[in-house]
């Protein structure tokens, strides 16, 4: 018959790779979804990247036309550089 102090060091044993092999398993979960959460921001970034150009250009427009002359865009930029946005370049 088996001793139950010879099981001891192999139920501890077997105990600890359960435990090992439970956070690895969690750890490559965690790792896939760090992965999935960058390549999101990735895209949002794209995203705002182009909202970005395509803001600095509507503004940029709105300046070229209110130094032509044109009196709401002349309001649009005031407005704009009350609100203390500049407007680079145009």
């Amino acid at each position: 018959m088996i001793q139950l102090s010879r099981l001891g060091t192999p139920l501890t044993a077997t105990a600890v790779l359960l435990i090992l092999a439970s956070n690895l398993v969690q750890l490559r979960h965690g790792h896939v979804e760090l992965q999935a959460e960058l390549a999101n921001q990735g895209t949002a970034l794209a995203s705002s990247a182009r909202v970005e150009r395509q803001l600095d250009a509507l503004a940029k427009g709105t300046q070229q036309l209110a130094r032509a002359g044109n009196p709401n865009a002349q309001r649009i930029v005031a407005i704009l550089r009350e609100k203390g946005v500049s407007i680079n370049g145009g």
